[in-house]
């Protein structure tokens, strides 16, 4: 068995970051973690979710986990959140939020509890080039960090994985130019079926296909929804 790594502590005299996750019991008693839940996307998932017993996750306990029915994270934000721009506590807060993911993993594997993990990655991640290759390899990094807790943790289910080209929200998509884009609430439907598909990679998006056509990348763009294993070219270093 691989040793466990060790848990970065949170400091409790940090503010909750957007990435804060939050937690919630549906009423099939599946345990839903929420990291991002203060982004726009998290807001429209945790409407389509739905449950009560809502608590922001900032303790090292995670409540609920033992008598759960199953636990479902979606990590709606996690790394930089701007395409460009880089702050200079990325790292840092960076590390902290992870934990929050390895806790509750942790806590699931512990407990005999099923856990599934869906990431929001970004089509940039894909094919990232010019001004986006630092928010491109972040992305990558994410996905692999995450990949390495599940299996670190010994989860039995497979990191699922969006790559959503530009989100508007429902008054935006009015503008001719902003129907190639996807919706957050309509992102959220998304990852509410993904969660449940093992081990998927889904494009998000006409813009986000239109993204990789016009950087080569036919299959990519042209593939549907389905159990793929990454490729190096998809996940290679910054």
């Amino acid at each position: 068995m691989s040793p466990t790594p060790p848990v970065t502590p949170l400091s409790p005299t940090r503010p909750l970051t957007r990435s804060a996750a939050l937690t919630l019991r549906d009423d099939a008693g599946v345990l839903h973690v929420v990291l991002g839940h203060r982004s726009r996307l998290g807001v429209a998932l945790l409407s389509r979710v739905g449950g009560d017993d809502r608590r922001e996750l900032a303790a090292v306990d995670v409540p609920g986990i033992e008598d759960a029915a199953e636990v479902r994270v979606y990590v709606c934000a996690l790394g930089p959140s701007h395409p460009v721009a880089a702050a200079d506590d990325d790292e840092e807060r960076y590390e902290r939020e992870l934990s929050l993911v390895r806790r509750v993993v942790r806590g699931a594997v512990a407990a005999r509890t099923p856990v599934r993990v869906v990431h929001v990655s970004s089509v940039i991640a894909l094919a990232p080039s010019g001004d986006r290759l630092h928010y491109g390899g972040w992305k990558q990094r994410v996905e692999r960090d995450l990949r390495a807790v599940l299996s670190a943790e010994g989860a039995t289910h497979d990191l699922a994985v969006v790559h959503p080209g530009r989100l508007v929200h429902d008054h935006d998509r009015g503008r001719p130019q902003q129907r190639l884009h996807t919706r957050y609430r309509d992102l959220a439907d998304v990852l509410t079926a993904a969660v449940r598909d093992d081990g998927s990679r889904h494009v998000i998006g006409l813009d986000a296909r239109l993204w990789l056509l016009a950087r080569g990348r036919v299959r990519q763009a042209l593939a549907t929804p389905g159990r793929r294993r990454p490729t190096q070219q998809q996940h290679g270093e910054r």
